[in-house]
């Protein structure tokens, strides 16, 4: 199969995939503004600094089940904040909208 063939192939399933409306025809992408990135920002790190503060009032004996289980709770959270921040700090941010909103 040369170039032309393969272009012409990809091209023809690009036209019927949008012939179809995308995945179900209900949904658009579009890139997320600064804007909206960094109100995602400050709140991701608004809840990052209320559940470390949280996270550091725990007493360092974790005697009990439950202490250790909040403690491992805390940790998760903090993790996946962490991630999402580090998600949000990259470039482009594609958005998966409804049609219909």
């Amino acid at each position: 199969m040369c170039i032309r063939d393969r272009y012409s192939y990809i091209a023809s399933m690009q036209d019927a995939y949008e012939a179809d409306g995308g995945e179900d025809g209900m949904t658009r992408t579009r890139v997320m503004s600064a804007e909206e990135r960094g109100e995602m920002l400050d709140g991701l790190k608004t809840n990052w600094d209320k559940i470390n503060k949280a996270y550091q009032t725990l007493s360092f004996t974790l005697d009990t089940p439950a202490k250790k289980q909040r403690k491992e709770e805390f940790e998760a959270q903090l993790e996946q904040i962490e991630r999402d921040i580090e998600k949000l700090s990259k470039g482009n941010i594609f958005v998966e909208e409804d049609q219909y909103m």
